[in-house]
């Protein structure tokens, strides 16, 4: 068995004229909700143990806050083609990963991660992936090169305003 989290960046403000959008940075509400959410992925016992980041400011921020408030000791690589990565490039770097890691989070951004979902557990439904997100996907897999669309298993999604 293979777990997978997908994990939406935090919440920011809109780009201003002169910043580009891969520079934005996590609001204080977004701070709030990396760590709530680091902290429930911890309270689960689903502490991932590789964390793929896209090097977007935004997810970064948020991928360290939820690794250091949720005390998560994975292994942590900053990944900068997740950043705009379609369902297709995240399932390919996934595959590539060792078998080594039985759990493995992808941190990064809408709407490559709402459309991977879908594609993961094979629905036509619409999945609302809000800002922090996460969702947990578990596949009946020995190692991740086996991994395919259509053979994954939701097990939860949720996001910070659904975490008491």
């Amino acid at each position: 068995m293979r777990s997978l989290i997908i994990f939406r960046h935090a919440s920011t403000n809109l780009a201003t004229q002169y910043q580009r959008d891969y520079d934005r940075e996590l609001t204080p509400r977004g701070v709030k909700d990396a760590e709530k959410m680091g902290c429930y992925l911890s309270d689960q016992n689903c502490k991932p143990d590789l964390v793929l980041c896209s090097s977007a400011i935004r997810a970064k921020q948020t991928a360290e806050i939820a690794h250091s408030k949720g005390n998560w000791k994975s292994v942590f690589f900053l990944e900068p083609n997740i950043y705009g990565g379609d369902p297709y490039y995240l399932i390919n770097l996934i595959k590539e990963q060792d078998k080594r890691y039985s759990s493995i989070c992808l941190v990064g951004h809408e709407p490559n991660f709402s459309a991977f979902i879908s594609k993961a557990i094979n629905t036509t439904s619409y999945i609302e992936f809000t800002t922090a997100a996460m969702a947990k996907i578990d596949f009946d897999i020995k190692e991740w090169s086996k991994i395919d669309f259509g053979t994954g298993r939701l097990d939860w999604l949720t996001n910070p305003k659904q975490i008491i």
